[in-house]
């Protein structure tokens, strides 16, 4: 009799054994259900890359440039949001200098008929951007930046990104970045000793109005300045490197950042990009200042300085090299991608 319990047992505990197997089988084999086999089974074809980037993405900004008006992208934003979101891009630099346009405009029923489709057209883009937690910041820049001519420009753009941050609490600009590549302006050569200081001189009083407004206001916006990489070095542009001070005079402001220029497609050993963001990133070790790396996709003449023509599963796998190999500096913080129209290009 016991005999037969101990085998009435055996089978019992193998019925259930084949149950459970069958289950967890067919939960991988049949059609239809979460698991697709591509999970269980490698892709030769090197389909990770569609997710090459996610498990960086809540360490690290994936940024990339908007080099167009809030007006002229809210009609395909929905498409760029779309992209952005699959692709693990957490923040967008927005072009707004149109601003300055409309504000230097005489008052009149114009003006304020242009300046009411602006805002309405930023407040939409963050609108859109925010419900898919994707971060968005003013972007301004023009080579004469920081030249008398037009050094009040600035001003006025830090001025409405708090301004506008005030009147659309649940939408707010979370930065404000300048490109002002003033060794480009047909100036320079004339006097560069003068124009290098001016520069650094808006840097850091751009840095301390940034300060003072977040606390008066009680906000949190960042402060970036987008630089080449050879600030570190001297040049034909310069006499002696400026990073550091860059980093000092940045250095007042909450949450500042450098946004490093470190156009080649190659990213590692000698003169790639990984090498000649070294300086930036080691300068800016032990400072509030966060360095960000950009990548060139745009077409150029120079082909080593851009990814132009590449798959977009092999550029992605060159943010990830850098991103792997910049991470042991305390200073780093992400990458961004000029531009996210040609971004959306690539295949």
């Amino acid at each position: 009799m016991q005999r037969f319990q101990k085998i009435i047992i055996a089978l019992g505990v193998i019925t259930v054994l084949v149950i459970v197997f069958s289950i967890i089988s067919s939960y991988f084999v049949r059609p239809n259900q979460k698991t697709q086999l591509s999970a269980v089974i490698p892709d030769i074809n090197g389909g990770e890359s569609e997710k090459l980037l996610d498990d960086q993405k809540n360490n690290y900004v994936i940024a990339a440039w908007i080099w167009k008006y809030p007006e002229d992208i809210l009609k395909d934003f929905d498409n760029m949001i779309k992209f952005a979101k699959k692709e693990d891009i957490n923040t967008l630099y927005v072009y707004i200098d149109n601003y300055v346009d409309i504000y230097e405009l005489p008052e009149s029923a114009e003006k304020i008929e242009k300046m009411n489709k602006y805002e309405n057209s930023l407040q939409g883009v963050v609108q859109k951007a925010k419900k898919e937690n994707i971060s968005v910041q003013a972007l301004s820049g023009f080579t004469a930046y920081s030249y008398d001519s037009h050094s009040y420009i600035p001003p006025i753009v830090v001025d409405h990104v708090f301004e506008f941050n005030q009147k659309h609490p649940n939408d707010k600009l979370d930065g404000i970045q300048f490109d002002i590549e003033f060794y480009e302006d047909s100036r320079f050569f004339g006097s560069q000793e003068e124009y290098v200081q001016s520069y650094l001189q808006l840097v850091s009083d751009m840095a301390k109005r940034v300060k003072n407004l977040n606390d008066q206001y009680q906000d949190n916006v960042q402060l970036g300045f987008v630089i080449p990489f050879w600030f570190d070095e001297v040049n034909e542009y310069l006499s002696k490197p400026i990073i550091k001070n860059l980093v000092t005079d940045l250095s007042v402001a909450q949450h500042p950042y450098l946004v490093i220029m470190a156009y080649r497609n190659i990213i590692e050993g000698d003169k790639g990009v990984l090498e000649i963001s070294g300086s930036e990133l080691q300068a800016a070790n032990n400072t509030p200042v966060k360095i960000i790396i950009a990548q060139e996709l745009v077409e150029n003449k120079d082909t080593k300085i851009t990814h132009f023509g590449e798959s977009r599963v092999d550029i992605k796998k060159a943010f990830l090299k850098i991103i792997e190999g910049a991470k042991s500096n305390p200073s780093f913080a992400g990458i961004s991608i000029h531009d996210l129209e040609t971004f959306m290009k690539t295949k």
